[in-house]
């Protein structure tokens, strides 16, 4: 999860394909946090989903999510 944090430049050095896969908004959101050795995720586990979809996507190098009309 923490390939979010990452800036675009840095993802690129991973993947250049992988800024494609990743939520755009994803950065801006507080998901989870460290409570000592401990990730704890938000009560927002529809966004958590949607993030680890987006990873599992990548890793698995399945299609992009499709954008959402706007």
């Amino acid at each position: 999860m923490a390939i979010y944090f990452k800036s675009d430049e840095e993802r690129a050095t991973i993947d250049p394909k992988l800024n494609d896969y990743l939520t755009p908004d994803s950065g801006r959101k507080s998901y989870a946090v460290w409570q000592g050795d401990r990730l704890a995720f938000a009560s927002n586990t529809r966004d958590i989903a949607r993030y680890l979809g987006d990873l599992i996507r990548w890793k698995l190098e399945m299609p992009p999510r499709p954008e959402s009309p706007a």
